[in-house]
This record gives structure tokens, C-alpha cells and sequence, in this order.
């Protein structure tokens, strides 16, 4: 019995002693534990998980985990697409014909002097294949006399009895914009101005162009039409037929014709200096062409190629707005511009 009694006396007191203990291990724990913490092992703040690691970025890196590269570069914005004033516009990749910007391309306009391109590729045609020399001399006949143009034509001052060669001609073309000149080359080439007209049409429909059609060599009828988007492609041909005629002709800011050499015996005159009608060759960098129009029933035109770097780019314009010349070509200049920085900003 004193056994038993002993027995039991050491199981309540160890009991007592391990509650003891719980009760200040526990008012311990609760000293330690942070603010927010319970006993049950809820918490009042947040805990970070293994799931929050992998979501948020590491401290000090960037989101994949590496050190902040700093800013990065901006993709460059896109070239605007410009406001261009004529009624009809369009851009060409001179090398592959790939269209860059176009607007109603395919309205049909009287060309006016762009015509004097077509006259040009003729001929120079036929200086590449050896049928015409440049230092060949042009009887100068009344078809061609200056004085039988409408008042106001563009004029090269042709008259019968002077002697003028091909590649005055030519130049009289692309800068002056003569009409007189344009009569001139067709009648030597051809015999006669109507029969030079059919090798145009012929020239165009052998190019695939059936929306070119010319009645004179000038360009002076509103019956002459094309399209801008035609036009343009015709530009790309001659362009790459006939590059040397860039640097010749058409990059020629002026033009002093006649000459004392030109003159018939016995008569006298002083050169008169032209300006090429084409502004752009002194406004914007790398255009070497090509040819300014206008009449009053097409408006302001402008056939114009520039090159950067490698790269040729072919512009046609027509139907430009402008109260006179001075404006309608300022007008050109505006509509030039915008599209051959378009094109080469692209």
C-alpha cells in the first residue's frame, strides 16, 4: 500500500513539474514571437511563399533575374505619310519598281513638258546604238522657228539659218523646256514632226505603258495624256537606260543659248541665260532630273529623281496647285520634298 501511494505521488508530480515547464516555454515564445504572430500559428502579415519568388522580380535585377541593362534603344517610328497638294502623286524604288506612296495614280493628266522626256529617250536611244551623234548638226526650219509658238511657250530661241547641234538640243530640252527644241530634234530624227509623234506612241505601247499617248513632240496639247503611276514607270526606264544623260542634261542648272558660234552670218544677239526649270536640283540634296510641265488644263507637273546612298528613288507629281509659276513651282518644291524624304526615310 505505502508502495503504491509513493507511486503515485512521483506520477502527479512529474505531471506538475511538465506543466511547469509548458507554461514558461511558452510565456518565453510569446516574448520572442514578432507582434502579428499567434500562438495557433495564424499571423496577421504576410508571409512570403515560394510562389511569391518566382513571380516578383529579385531585389536589385530585372524581371529575368539578371542586372538592369539600363534604358534600351527605341524602334524607330515609322515615317508619316506626307500631305501632298496635287491632285495625283506618286513614289517608286527607281531599282525595283516597288511603290511607296500613291495617290489616285492612275487619273489620266496632260503631262505639258514632262512630254519632252519621251521626245529625249529617242533620241538618246538612238546616240547609244550610233543612229545620231551629239555634236551633229540641225537644220533649223519653220517648224521650229521660235517665233511661230504661242506667246508665253517655253523657248529655247531657235531660228532658221543657225547652226546648232544635238546635244544643244538636248540641252535646250531638259533645261529650257523648248518647245522650239522639241520641234527641232523630232523633224531631224524622224523627217517630220507627225511621223516623230507615232514613234512616241510606238515607244510607249513597246514599253507597256497604254496609258501614255502623245500628239506632239512638246507636250503643248491638253490631248497628250498620262498617268502619274505610268509616268513613273516610264521615269524608271529612262532613268536606267540613259544615266549618263543625268549628269549631262538634266543636273544642268542653266543654259546660254545662242552663241556666237550659233549665229546665222550677219546677224548679232547676246546669249540668253536660262535657269532649269526643275528647283530642286538647288534645293534638295542628290536630285540629278528630271522635268518640270504645265499648261493651264493639267496645272503644275514635276517628273523628279533623287539618289542617297546608293539608293534611286522616282517621283511624279501632276496636277500641282498655284496661282502663277513662282507659286506653282514653290508648290512642286513643297510636294517634292515631303516625298523624297518620305521614300528615303522608309
Amino acid at each position: 500500500m505505502f508502495i503504491q501511494r509513493s507511486f503515485l505521488a512521483i506520477l502527479v508530480g512529474t505531471a506538475l513539474c511538465l506543466l511547469g515547464v509548458a507554461v514558461w516555454s511558452g510565456a518565453c515564445r510569446a516574448e520572442d514571437r514578432p507582434e502579428g504572430f499567434h500562438v495557433d500559428g495564424t499571423s496577421d502579415m504576410a508571409v512570403p511563399t515560394v510562389l511569391d519568388a518566382l513571380v516578383e522580380p529579385p531585389p536589385g535585377g530585372t524581371e529575368h533575374g539578371g542586372v538592369d541593362a539600363g534604358p534600351q534603344p527605341e524602334t524607330p517610328a515609322a515615317p508619316v505619310e506626307p500631305e501632298i497638294l496635287a491632285r495625283s502623286a506618286i513614289l517608286v524604288d527607281a531599282a525595283t519598281g516597288e511603290i511607296l506612296y500613291a495617290k489616285d495614280p492612275d487619273l489620266a493628266i496632260p503631262p505639258a513638258s514632262m512630254t519632252k522626256l519621251m521626245t529625249m529617250h529617242i533620241a538618246l536611244a538612238r546616240i547609244e546604238d550610233g543612229r545620231l551623234g551629239l555634236d551633229e548638226l540641225v537644220h533649223i526650219g519653220q517648224d521650229a522657228w521660235a517665233a511661230n509658238f504661242p506667246a508665253g511657250s517655253s523657248l529655247m530661241f531657235l531660228e532658221p539659218g543657225q547652226k546648232v547641234t544635238v546635244r544643244e538640243l538636248l540641252l535646250g530640252l531638259a533645261v529650257s523646256s523648248g518647245n522650239d527644241a522639241a520641234a527641232a530634234l523630232a523633224v531631224h530624227v524622224a523627217g517630220d514632226l507627225m511621223e516623230f509623234v507615232g514613234m512616241m506612241n510606238q515607244e510607249a505601247a513597246a514599253l507597256d505603258l497604254d496609258q501614255l499617248y502623245f500628239v506632239d513632240p512638246a507636250g503643248l496639247s491638253s490631248r497628250n495624256q498620262v498617268t502619274a503611276g505610268q509616268f513613273a514607270e516610264f521615269c524608271r526606264v529612262y532613268a536606267q537606260a540613259h544615266p549618263w544623260a543625268l549628269r549631262e542634261f538634266h543636273a544642268a542648272v542653266s543654259f546660254a543659248y545662242p552663241q556666237a558660234w550659233n549665229l546665222a552670218p550677219g546677224s548679232s544677239q547676246e546669249p540668253i541665260v536660262q535657269e532649269n526649270r526643275n528647283l530642286m536640283l538647288q534645293r534638295y540634296p542628290g536630285v540629278d532630273g528630271l522635268k518640270t510641265g504645265y499648261i493651264s488644263s493639267s496645272g503644275y507637273n514635276l517628273a523628279v529623281t533623287a539618289s542617297r546612298e546608293g539608293r534611286r528613288l522616282v517621283a511624279v507629281l501632276m496636277g500641282g496647285p498655284g496661282e502663277n509659276h513662282a507659286q506653282g513651282g514653290e508648290n512642286l518644291v513643297h510636294d517634292g520634298t515631303l516625298l523624297l524624304d518620305y521614300g528615303f526615310a522608309k
